[in-house]
């Protein structure tokens, strides 16, 4: 996983990170990293790579770390330093937890609200090596 893209004639290494609310419970927070690390559709994952017996495996081309906010203000101002420092950013919220299976209401509720509105569960990141640890330092790991 330590493959590195190519910029220009500048080779980077990159880095994904999810972050997630303090309150949640293992099963919510399984589910909103698998959300939010699926909603980058980012270069770091490429199609699955077959085995030998034809059973397809994950084939994600850089590190991920799974980390957990202090506060859901931490992770809105996350979003926020991502957007400045033009790293990829994706979030989650508990209106999404809410609505299963009700995409379009989703859709609906998300579009209405400002991000300040909104009840933000988790954030995925995806950028530099150096960007990404520079918004996550002041993350703890999510244990």
């Amino acid at each position: 996983m330590s493959e590195q893209k190519e910029s220009g004639s500048e080779v980077q290494n990159m880095r994904l990170a999810v972050v997630l609310h303090p309150h949640l419970e293992s099963g919510a927070a399984a589910n909103a990293a698998a959300i939010v690390a699926g909603g980058l559709r980012c270069d770091a994952f490429e199609p699955a790579l077959p085995d030998a017996d034809g059973h397809l495996h994950a084939a994600i081309r850089w590190n991920l770390v799974v980390l957990k906010a202090r506060s859901a203000t931490q992770l809105k101002n996350l979003l926020s330093s991502a957007m400045e420092a033009s790293v990829e950013a994706v979030a989650f919220t508990s209106k999404g937890q809410e609505l299963s299976n009700s995409f379009n209401l989703y859709k609906e509720e998300i579009a209405r609200q400002h991000t300040d509105d909104l009840d933000i569960v988790a954030v995925a990141l995806f950028g530099t090596d150096d960007a990404v640890r520079s918004l996550t330092r002041p993350f703890s790991l999510f244990r």
